[in-house]
């Protein structure tokens, strides 16, 4: 749109001149009712200041955010303030101390009724209601017919460390049963034949198995994106022989400490993981992402680890994931929520344009023996959906996940006022799964961390969505 004059008060200090209005003019028409209006709105707008005085405004109700000036925020300030009253008067007064030159009641009932074209501000309190749900619905619609995009492939359920926050910790000491090498070149074969682009090799430890790289470079050949999620200790030499064939490899490392990480992971090594990297940094610094859960054991140590990695080890891609508890004692280890938000980090959690749980819808998890669940992280036997050997597999997996879909998106209790919640879904169902049996029960303690993560999202979102100034 063209810059309003909202945005020369904003940026410049002065009004842009005014031309004469002709029969033709796009102002509004000043009617008796505009001076005295009543408008309504979503009671759960956010209004978020920016660095560079501009605002964010952000509504649930139709889950959009725009970035408006500081002379926009004056106007729909004062509507929020006042109950969807419109004073023109107070308005006038408020941007002329502020910027030292008088506002027109056209200017402000312009930008009025833009912010009604974009359903931030009602006429009608009907118009507003009529949008109750409408996004929670379409968020529901895009995942139901979303295709499968990514599958992780757990070559062995065998490894060499015994993290204390591993989803798969169970698992390790039953699961024996793996697929052959032949085996995993027909998985292969049989995923490229569906919408799945990308596939996560994990474990366990996949490097436990000597023919890794001969998985991996199979998956290469057929034009998948392939991440390796390793802990790093087994790469050594072989990270030749995996390297080429990745388009990026995860490495799980939570600290510079070495007694941190013994008490995190209970495994040795740490000297040889970081050898490892500065190889990897010479050769394939663009492919390498250094991982870290954070801890209440590690959460004092992250951010200087990190920063030494970058700076001294030639690391350029670092992530940090705060730890999520698969059972009840590992409570103890969340990190204090005032500690988590110390770390100012853009990094903790994913910026996307909402969450909510898409297993087996664009997600599918492999077992070491072929089978397929809705995730890695609800590898449990009552939700095996098919066995990818199985004839009909893919129809099998589309009958499970369609009525899996009703319990994973189904809006969790407290949710429903909360304004983060499309950028936040509740949390993973897994969590409150694995921690209480159902779906439905997100552990209290959790919300916090959940909706400072949401808050960072929306934020930190690179969208196209408005900039009014």
């Amino acid at each position: 749109m063209p810059l309003l004059w909202f945005g020369w008060w904003s940026r410049r200090g002065k009004i842009k001149k005014k031309k004469k209005t002709g029969r033709h003019s796009r102002r509004p028409v000043i009617n008796p009712g505009d001076f005295n209006m009543k408008l309504f709105f979503d009671k759960n707008i956010i209004t978020l200041k920016e660095p560079d005085n501009n605002f964010i405004i952000y509504s649930p109700l139709i889950h959009k955010r725009v970035r408006i000036s500081k002379a926009v925020f004056i106007i729909i300030n004062d509507v929020l303030n006042n109950d969807g009253d419109v004073n023109l008067s107070k308005i006038k007064e408020t941007i002329s101390k502020e910027f030292k030159t008088a506002a027109s009641d056209e200017d402000i009932l312009s930008q009025i009724r833009y912010l009604e074209k974009l359903k931030f501000l009602f006429k009608k309190d009907t118009d507003k209601n009529e949008l109750s749900g409408t996004v929670n619905d379409k968020i529901v619609e895009d995942i139901q017919l979303a295709d499968l995009s990514t599958a992780y492939m757990h070559l062995t359920m065998r490894c060499n460390f015994n993290c204390s926050y591993c989803y798969n910790r169970d698992w390790h000491k039953n699961f024996r049963d793996e697929l052959k090498t032949d085996d995993w070149a027909k998985v292969a074969d049989k995923l490229s034949k569906t919408t799945i682009k990308h596939i996560n090799v994990t474990g366990g430890e996949a490097l436990v198995r000597k023919d890794a790289g001969v998985i991996i470079k199979k998956l290469a050949e057929l034009k998948f994106r392939v991440s390796l999620l390793t802990n790093g200790s087994l790469l050594g030499e072989r990270y030749k022989e995996v390297l080429p064939y990745v388009n990026s490899i995860v490495l799980s490392l939570d600290s510079e400490n070495e007694h941190s990480n013994e008490l995190n992971r209970s495994a040795i090594g740490f000297q040889n993981i970081l050898q490892v990297i500065r190889k990897i940094t010479k050769e394939f610094p663009d492919k390498l992402v250094v991982r870290s859960v954070i801890t209440a054991s590690n959460i004092d140590e992250v951010k200087e680890f990190h920063d030494k990695l970058k700076n001294e080890y030639g690391v350029k891609n670092t992530i940090k994931t705060m730890l999520i508890p698969n059972r009840i004692e590992d409570i103890a280890q969340v990190p204090e929520l005032e500690k988590i938000k110390t770390l100012n980090d853009t990094e903790i959690g994913e910026s996307n344009v909402y969450y909510r749980c898409s297993a087996g819808k664009k997600i599918i998890a492999l077992s070491p023996s072929g089978d397929i669940f809705p995730c890695q992280s609800l590898m449990h036997e009552e939700f095996k959906m098919a066995n990818i050997f199985d004839g009909d597999w893919q129809e099998k997996v589309k009958r499970s996940s369609t009525a899996l879909m009703p319990k994973l998106l189904a809006e969790k209790k407290g949710c429903t006022d909360c304004q983060y919640k499309h950028f936040c879904g509740g949390g993973c169902p897994a969590i409150g799964y694995r921690l209480h049996g159902n779906f439905d029960h997100q552990p209290d303690f959790l919300c916090p961390h959940l909706k400072e993560q949401a808050k960072c999202r929306l934020e930190n979102v690179q969208s196209t969505w408005e900039t009014i100034n």
